[in-house]
């Protein structure tokens, strides 16, 4: 994802490049940031 946005994506734009429901993406990037990975940040 770096390589595409490296000043970061909002939720909705990943969920389309991957083509899953917004959901299911909420559940895994709070599994990633919970375990260090990435973090979220606001603009």
């Amino acid at each position: 994802m770096v390589k595409y946005a490296p000043n970061g994506l909002v939720a909705g734009e990943i969920s389309k490049m991957l083509d899953i429901p917004k959901t299911n993406l909420a559940f895994h990037l709070k599994t990633i940031v919970h375990s260090g990975l990435t973090n979220n940040r606001c603009l």
